[in-house]
């Protein structure tokens, strides 16, 4: 992917993210208490808006603030975060389905 097709908004929307702020919050829920967020920033030195990507755990206790960040990618273009989000995205449901295999061999094999 050299360029976007479709605007940043539609491609966060194809990988399951929920536009928040178009074209500055992206966010995916996947946990009770765990999103997955990218947030958009114009920066002095780059033309175009430079995107973070981190993962963030927001616990009841902490009033709305998160408990944990762990940051992925930070200030990069659209195109690069793209990239980077359909391969952790990938990677992310093939774990996710072996856990759930794993899970349904144990039920029907005690």
């Amino acid at each position: 992917m050299s360029t976007l097709r479709k605007s940043i908004n539609s491609e966060m929307r194809s990988v399951g993210f929920v536009v928040g702020i178009p074209y500055y919050v992206f966010t995916k829920q996947i946990g009770r208490y765990t999103y997955l967020v990218v947030e958009g920033a114009k920066i002095k030195g780059y033309a175009e808006i430079r995107y973070t990507f981190y993962k963030a755990t927001y616990e009841t206790r902490n009033n709305g603030k998160p408990s944990r960040i762990k940051v992925y990618r930070k200030n990069e273009s659209a195109v690069n975060i793209l990239r980077y989000l359909h391969s952790f995205m990938t990677l992310f449901e093939e774990s996710s389905a072996k856990v759930k295999d794993r899970g349904r061999y144990r039920e029907t094999n005690p």
